[in-house]
């Protein structure tokens, strides 16, 4: 209630609505209401921009970019995410099978194509990444089929779930880049994947329950701090980590200790650590951090993407026609 905006209206499936707070402290908000619509396709968001029933759009797919530069009524708002997109591989043999073992997760690791995804699906707009493991694995098939083999696993069928037609972070579609992990990941040899598209919100629940042997998903701060990143990932029970029953000692005597340490120095470098363990035990791939890219009418001035709430909408408004 303290912000310039209230809520006033909330049907998820539908729309949400907030209104002007009369009571606001600083400057007056620049609309008197705004409309959140519900509308997952990002082709279908970018027609309504072009239709003038929108004015803003939540993302925009990388092979449109072109099509709303070339467009003088639209514009691109740009900046970096805190967000990106990851695969987890569960580590127990229940659910994991083959993935239970660390070489295993390795191998898929070295297997992925990241400049590919970037570059080719991405547009560039991403980079790899700023995450849960700063030191990044890099695309390597010799050694990932060396790392399959010390696995002892050999040929195998790996079910890797998805969202279907659902957009992760950056705009792109998880239907096109599930495509393309299974390709990269297929270089592996005796390694098979199989694509099983879901409904993302009975993928989620799944996922949440530990039933999944291999999935893609997406992370988001809750607030600016490693410990953001860490602990959900790296602490047993964690909100990522218990999806795929990881669990490290060490990581969890390490993250009691970084949550505690005031001195900054020391705090940076026990979190160091923890993602240095996380990279080997590979519970979790990291394949981009993505730029927000936010799709507008010419006419929306002040508003811009933000690291954590996706786009700042506080300083926004509307310059009129002449």
């Amino acid at each position: 209630g303290t912000g310039p905006y209230l809520l006033t209206g909330w049907d998820i499936t539908s729309e949400i609505t907030i209104e002007a707070n009369p009571d606001y402290w600083g400057d007056p908000a620049g609309f008197d209401r705004i409309i959140f619509r519900n509308v997952a396709d990002t082709s279908t968001q970018l027609q309504l921009l072009e239709t003038g029933e929108a004015d803003m759009a939540f993302a925009a797919d990388p092979d449109k970019m072109q099509q709303i530069l070339d467009n003088p009524g639209l514009q691109l708002l740009e900046g970096p995410s805190l967000a990106y997109e990851y695969l987890a591989m569960h580590t127990g043999e229940d659910v994991g099978g083959p993935l239970a073992k660390k070489e295993a997760r390795q191998a898929v690791a070295h297997a992925i194509d990241y400049q590919g995804i970037i570059d080719g699906l991405m547009g560039g707009r991403a980079i790899r990444p700023a995450t849960v493991e700063p030191n990044a694995f890099q695309t390597d098939l010799a050694k990932a089929n060396e790392l399959w083999g010390a696995s002892g696993n050999g040929p195998v069928e790996l079910t890797l779930t998805y969202g279907a037609g659902q957009t992760a972070p950056g705009g792109i579609n998880r239907d096109v880049l599930s495509a393309k992990s299974q390709s990269d990941i297929q270089g592996i040899d005796g390694v098979t994947v199989k694509l099983l598209p879901m409904d993302p919100t009975q993928r989620l629940q799944d996922y949440r329950e530990g039933k999944l042997q291999f999935t893609m998903s997406d992370w988001a701060p809750d607030y600016a701090d490693v410990h953001t990143y860490a602990q959900p990932f790296g602490q047993t029970g964690g909100a990522a980590a218990k999806r795929v029953a990881y669990s490290n000692p060490e990581v969890d005597k390490l993250l009691d200790e970084g949550i505690a340490e005031p001195d900054v120095a020391a705090r940076e470098k026990l979190y160091v650590k923890v993602q240095e363990i996380l990279q080997d035990d590979s519970a979790f791939i990291v394949e981009f951090q993505p730029n927000y890219v936010v799709p507008a009418v010419a006419s929306v001035k002040g508003a811009a993407p933000h690291g954590v709430y996706i786009v700042q909408l506080r300083f926004a408004t509307r310059e009129e026609s002449a």
